[in-house]
């Protein structure tokens, strides 16, 4: 594994020999960024929760 240089990623550092940003522990993480299927998803879910919520006082007048 080591000869195809699948780890040769490994080898690179920052400015002057310094860590990178994803590997210093004093910066903050990086919030995590929503797929677009999760923004989908979050959307259908709100629509449906509120239609549900509409229908049942109206079942319940009926």
């Amino acid at each position: 594994m080591i000869e195809t240089e699948c780890f040769s990623d490994l080898n690179v550092f920052g400015p002057q020999g310094t860590r990178p940003p994803d590997l210093d522990w004093n910066q903050p993480p990086e919030p995590p960024r929503r797929s677009l299927l999760d923004r989908i998803f979050r959307r259908h879910v709100r629509i449906s929760s509120t239609s549900t919520t509409e229908e049942h006082p109206r079942e319940h007048n009926s």
